[in-house]
């Protein structure tokens, strides 16, 4: 299970995942989008230092994020990624769809 906690700034979002980001956890990280929808043209940055593990629902939770801050004119941003779901992001290329910040 994932614990997210999220601190707004001005126009952007900071969220901070910890543990195991799985299916289970898609009604928490969508609240996440739908705050970033009110805040509309903003930037999210999602921080992974204490990520775990993600699995493939996580990686789709992920995209989902990124279509929904499209619609609104906002961009996302992976920070801090680290152990095996830094590698997991590299093999999938997320580095060709978000910002990743270190």
């Amino acid at each position: 299970m994932v614990d997210i906690s999220i601190d707004e700034r001005g126009t952007g979002i900071v969220a901070s995942l910890s543990g195991r980001l799985t299916f289970q956890d898609h009604t928490s990280f969508l609240e996440i989008v739908d705050r970033l929808k009110k805040v509309g043209t903003g930037k999210l940055t999602l921080d992974l230092n204490g990520l775990e593990f993600i699995d493939s629902a996580g990686m789709g939770m992920f995209l989902l994020a990124q279509e929904k801050a499209r619609e609104t004119g906002a961009r996302i941003a992976l920070r801090g990624a680290r152990g095996p779901v830094k590698e997991i992001l590299s093999v999938v290329k997320f580095d060709a769809l978000f910002e990743i910040l270190d």
